[in-house]
């Protein structure tokens, strides 16, 4: 099993207001074992090696997909706005969700959404 590092900001934690929600953390771990073991760099140095999600990314996707509703079952986040610079593999992060929702998602909610700014 892929182990991802919890990430705690500073201040208001939203991860300690569980209230209604359990952290299913294999849930989680197959999607980033998904990204480490099926997906590669498409370009630049790093081409053709596995994508290796940094610890901030690990905490990003596992709680992304391992918060479940305890009633449901159901994830508890649906939707993401990542915004972070230039150079974070925000493209391979991207096309790993959708590829996730593509193969692993529930059939019955098929939309991803992915847009950018522009200078």
């Amino acid at each position: 099993m892929t182990k991802w590092i919890d990430y705690k900001p500073g201040g208001y934690d939203p991860f300690l207001q569980s209230d209604g929600y359990y952290l299913d953390r294999a849930a989680g771990e197959k999607v980033i074992g998904f990204f480490e073991n099926c997906l590669s760099h498409v370009r630049g140095p790093m081409k053709g090696k596995p994508f290796k999600l940094d610890p901030w990314l690990k905490a990003v996707v596992g709680h992304l997909y391992g918060w479940k509703s305890d009633k449901t079952g159901l994830r508890r986040y649906q939707e993401l706005l990542l915004l972070v610079p230039r150079k974070n593999a925000k493209s391979l992060l991207g096309a790993g969700l959708a590829l996730t929702e593509l193969i692993m998602g529930d059939p019955n909610t098929p939309e991803i959404m992915i847009g950018s700014g522009d200078r």
